[in-house]
């Protein structure tokens, strides 16, 4: 089950989470957000929350996650937000933007991509299941070997750990996210047919969606604005909290 929670006021703005993280990845910026008059609403997908301790019998899909964010905004009165949307989160942006565009009105693209999985990134999702699925390897070495190129290569020792202490354990989760990512639609054709005011951040040493990759992103998106943020690799909002929240800030509540 998809759970959600709300901060602030003002304009409505959702969050959506990069893997294998839940809601503590945007420890840095919810008040920061806040603090510029947003409503922020935060969300943990199924079986990301921390508290999870079960999965649920239907397989993981972005469609699917997308489907329930729309779901759980309808019930409180939100037809419309703006979708900050960080590596997986931004497949999701997309999936909402793409598939129900009158209920997006911005997105916020950070460290993601609009492609499906070439077939090389198929091969390096499967080789992760089969890590996790290795009863001598499992959880901690599929993290291991992951984690570490979520951050710009010269990340400090107390970012690459906190990094760690904040991903996801759950097997399940990791399971079901993995091939959610995997199985994931190809947005490039959809591109341009975005309406939404749209920015497009990425970290300057991303080893994940690098800056030429997000560069493109932007400039298939009509009227896109595009930030590279120095100091960061794929996780901008945790490496460079400050710049993040600013560049988010002033683009979704700008100052009077």
């Amino acid at each position: 089950m998809l759970t959600l929670a709300e901060h602030g006021t003002g304009r409505p703005v959702v969050l959506l989470n990069p893997f294998p993280f839940d809601t503590r990845i945007w420890a840095d910026n919810v008040s920061a957000l806040v603090a510029r008059g947003l409503r922020v609403f935060t969300i943990d997908y199924p079986g990301f929350s921390p508290s999870a301790t079960a999965w649920p019998a239907r397989r993981l899909s972005i469609d699917g996650i997308a489907d329930s964010v729309v779901s759980e905004l309808d019930q409180r009165g939100v037809p419309a937000a703006a979708y900050v949307g960080v590596s997986m989160g931004g497949y999701v942006a997309l999936s909402i933007a793409t598939r129900f565009p009158a209920r997006a009105n911005a997105l916020v693209l950070a460290d993601t991509r609009a492609t499906g999985d070439s077939p090389t990134a198929r091969a390096g999702r499967e080789a992760a299941l089969a890590t996790l699925a290795n009863p001598t390897e499992g959880v901690e070495a599929y993290l291991t070997g992951s984690l570490g190129k979520l951050v710009a290569p010269d990340a400090s020792d107390e970012i690459r750990a906190r990094v760690r202490t904040l991903a996801v354990t759950h097997k399940s989760a990791l399971v079901a996210g993995i091939q959610a990512l995997r199985d994931r639609h190809d947005r490039t054709p959809d591109l341009a047919t975005l309406s939404a005011p749209t920015l497009v951040l990425v970290g300057a040493g991303d080893q994940i969606s690098p800056p030429d990759e997000m560069r493109g992103l932007a400039a298939a998106i009509k009227g896109a604005t595009f930030h590279e943020i120095a100091g960061a690799g794929h996780l901008t909002l945790l490496e460079q909290p400050a710049v993040f929240n600013r560049l988010v800030g002033d683009f979704l509540a700008p100052r009077k």
